[in-house]
């Protein structure tokens, strides 16, 4: 019962705490791994690499990727992005190589619920997400689908995707409904073998009818409704209209420019969703 009070907690913070010292020592090293210079770079992956071994680490690189979530205004700062794509990938190589039986004591189940955390504020597109999905993918395959021992996790899945931004409004939450979506399909990639009945030869197991029934049954009303503006949409632009117009006529009066992203936000969500219930 806590952890659902927790994520809605974190999700209301609008802005991540300050930089701690070693967050700003790993982002001067992060930052040189993109310079033009190898030598430069060969150093920065050295220090790099030391620091790995110390605890803390993965914390620290998790807090540099924090910075490049979007603000209220949905906007991310370019310079935070510099620092957060090396990050996001260190973070994935820390993950691949170390996870779960080469991490610091104490520190599996802390770095397990940030990457969550951090994959959930991300800029919805780009590296960043990418990378965070996977370093989550590998979590999740370790910690739930083979040894079963991350039961905090679907209650702070279930209560980020109803704190989301689209469900209680862009101003109140830095929580992502299409990252929370990315989540739930990466969650669900290790039972893709049940999901086929025909080729299954064993029954599901418990924890993706758990899965089903808190995540996937309560998303069939938002899969109805992108739906619907997909096919308003398709409908226009056989018409010949401007989609604009078709938006107005459902009380929803925006430029153009707003008119065509909000259809891109439209269609990128429900191909997600399309993937979760594929």
């Amino acid at each position: 019962r806590t952890a659902p009070r927790k994520m809605a907690a974190w999700a209301a913070n609008a802005e991540p705490p300050p930089m701690t010292a070693e967050e700003q020592h790993l982002a001067a090293l992060l930052r040189e791994t993109t310079a033009a210079d190898a030598n430069r770079i060969g150093a920065a992956e050295a220090q790099l690499a030391s620091a790995s071994d110390q605890p803390g680490f993965a914390a620290a690189l998790l807090g540099c990727v924090s910075r490049a979530a979007p603000g209220a205004d949905g906007q991310a700062d370019p310079n935070a992005l510099l620092v957060a794509v090396p990050a996001a990938a260190a973070l994935h190589n820390y993950a691949r190589a170390r996870w779960p039986h080469k991490l610091v004591p104490g520190e599996r189940e802390p770095i397990r619920a940030a990457v969550l955390q951090s994959l959930l504020v991300a800029p919805p597109s780009g590296a960043v997400v990418r990378l965070l999905a996977e370093t989550f993918r590998i979590v999740v395959t370790e910690d739930v689908t083979r040894a079963k021992r991350w039961p905090d996790l679907l209650p702070a899945l279930c209560s980020a995707m109803q704190e989301s931004n689209l469900m209680v409004g862009k101003e109140l939450s830095r929580v992502r409904t299409a990252n929370a979506l990315v989540a739930v399909h990466t969650l669900l990639k290790p039972y893709k073998y049940f999901q086929n009945p025909g080729e299954a030869k064993e029954a599901a197991p418990p924890e993706l009818e758990a899965i089903v029934k808190a995540l996937l049954e309560p998303l069939l009303g938002m899969l109805g409704v992108l739906a619907g503006g997909a096919l308003r949409d398709a409908a226009a632009d056989a018409a010949g209209t401007d989609a604009s117009k078709m938006h107005e006529t459902h009380g929803a009066s925006s430029s153009p420019e707003k008119s065509l992203r909000k259809r891109q936000e439209n269609d990128a969500l429900l191909l997600v969703l399309l993937k979760c219930f594929h």
